[in-house]
């Protein structure tokens, strides 16, 4: 049989079928305080709270209208869960960061020729 093609109807494997067994719904609750890495193989240095979803707070304002809710409102509603935290970190190197935070952001200290505003308005 050659790749990317399935197999007719009356030749597919009808036992695979019924052999399925949907999850029983108590299996598809996650516990309080599960980790991601009881669930998902995660890089071993990222920092603490990928771990931990339980520990980002503040989800669940308030609802709205029905009416004018949007869908990207409805996610944002839910907090993280093991299934939703990211597995990988890549962070980004500080070096221009802490430049900054030793010599200080540039200053333009040219001669300033513009007009100044009145704060007074004219009659």
């Amino acid at each position: 049989m050659s790749e990317g093609k399935s197999l007719p109807d009356d030749q597919l494997d009808r036992s695979l079928c019924a052999s399925y067994k949907p999850p029983k719904p108590e299996q598809l609750v996650v516990p309080e305080g599960a980790l991601t890495s009881d669930y998902y193989k995660c890089q071993t240095d990222m920092p603490d709270r990928f771990y931990h979803p339980d520990s980002f707070k503040g989800y669940g304002a308030k609802k709205g209208h029905m009416l004018y809710r949007t869908t990207n409102m409805d996610y944002g509603s839910r907090g993280p869960s093991v299934h939703t935290m990211q597995t990988t970190f890549r962070d980004r190197p500080q070096k221009f960061t802490n430049h900054l935070g030793k010599c200080g952001m540039y200053r333009n200290r040219s001669l300033n020729t513009g007009e100044d505003k009145s704060v007074v308005p004219e009659h």
